[in-house]
């Protein structure tokens, strides 16, 4: 591949990303030493870097494919209902700021996607700077854990200090402990799919799993366990037709899960008959999840006309928490995210055409290993976690609805 020049669009693309990484993954550390100088709204800089460049990306992104086309379209349909229908016109406006990482993902996908290797050089130093964060953080309490930081007049929690069940949820560099872990989840992922070297993989896939493990985070280590398997078959069967059948009807039971397990709870009332302290531990959020937060999102959607187009971006979730507090739900999965803001078919689009795109390409091609365990990683983990206010989960969600398989087989190993 031919190396790009210092000022094209690609060179652009990676040190805006790297930058952008560098932010979440040092998160912690990079709000407590901009708040010790009193610039702590220099924390969002990143983020504008992102902003200011969709604009350009999209005069440059001549030849748009029909990914992009969709997320682009969706997203400003659902922010100018939103702006009518929402209490608040700030409110969706807010919900656009919380999908500026998606927007970008959109728009650069194939300056990413094109050059993994280069990415993955990235992801590797990102990687042991998620893991080494999570490990040092069992030895040492940082300063930035606990921190209250004051950001437009309002309270904000630099890197939360929380336990399950008396047992700590160590979050490392990181803002949260399930950022950590998502963060360790989706490096490796990258890493063992362009990889070449079975040492390093075998290494940075371990370390990855104790490191999801120490934060007690059990979606992204569900995840983990799924992906895993999937690499193991895949190192042994090479990607045979009947593997790669296989995996894209395991993943299309898990995505359908995502879907009409939430939808049940409007109907069925789920309850956990063993109250043993392991259960407790291992299934409690989830059946929070099932009793409460997926029916009352849901429930969000009062009018009819609101389960076809939704409530309009900002809906659900964090724009919440600033003008609707007293309604603030987090939706805690992917497909219940999407219903609120845009609707049933609009949230069956969004998560359907990405899948049947790559799950389709992925079983022409057995290099397409990349965007598949991507796509995995992001709809195995979705069944529990919204996705989209997880800011390098919405970057990947973005890149696999953007993927343009047009381009070199090699560059998808």
């Amino acid at each position: 591949m031919r190396k790009p020049s210092k000022l094209s669009v690609a060179n652009v693309v990676y040190w805006l990303t790297a930058i952008f990484i560098a932010s979440i993954v040092l998160d912690g550390p990079f709000r407590y030493f901009l708040n010790k100088i009193g610039l702590i709204n220099f924390a969002y800089v990143p983020k504008v870097l992102f902003l200011l460049a969709l604009p350009i990306l999209l005069i440059v992104r001549a030849k748009t494919n029909k990914g992009v086309l969709v997320g682009l379209s969706i997203v400003m349909l659902s922010l100018f209902w939103g702006m009518d229908n929402l209490p608040s016109a700030k409110q969706a406006l807010f919900g656009l700021w919380v999908l500026i990482p998606f927007m970008f993902g959109l728009l650069s996908a194939r300056y990413i996607l094109g050059a993994p290797g280069r990415y993955s050089d990235l992801f590797l130093i990102m990687f042991i700077i998620v893991v080494a964060g999570v490990f040092m953080n069992l030895i040492a309490h940082f300063p930035w854990t606990g921190q209250i930081l004051e950001i437009g007049r309002h309270a904000v929690v630099n890197s939360r200090q929380w336990s399950a069940f008396g047992v700590d949820r160590y979050a490392g560099f990181s803002r949260a402990s399930f950022n950590a872990a998502s963060q360790a989840l989706i490096f490796a992922t990258w890493l063992v799919a362009t990889r070449h070297s079975k040492l390093l993989k075998l290494l940075v896939w371990f370390s990855a799993g104790a490191a999801i493990a120490v934060t007690t985070s059990k979606g992204p280590f569900g995840a983990w366990i799924v992906l895993g398997m999937f690499f193991l078959s895949n190192a042994i069967w090479r990607s045979r037709l009947i593997a790669r059948q296989a995996w894209v009807a395991i993943v299309s039971v898990v995505l359908a899960l995502s879907v009409f397990l939430p939808l049940s709870t409007l109907h069925v009332r789920y309850h956990f008959a063993d109250t043993s302290l392991t259960t407790q531990f291992l299934f409690n959020s989830f059946g929070q999840r099932l009793n409460w937060m997926w029916p009352n999102s849901l429930r969000l959607l009062r009018h009819p006309i609101e389960w076809i187009v939704g409530r309009g971006l900002g809906g659900i979730g964090a724009p919440q928490q600033y003008f609707e507090p007293i309604r603030y739900l987090a939706a805690d999965n992917l497909f219940v995210y999407l219903c609120v803001d845009l609707g049933l078919p609009g949230a069956f689009l969004v998560l359907s055409y990405p899948f049947f795109r790559i799950a389709s390409a992925f079983l022409r091609e057995r290099r397409m290993v990349l965007p598949f365990a991507l796509l995995m990683a992001v709809i195995t983990y979705g069944v529990v976690v919204n996705v989209l206010e997880d800011s390098l989960l919405s970057f990947i969600f973005a890149l696999c609805m953007a993927t343009n398989f047009s381009v070199n087989d090699e560059q998808f190993v």
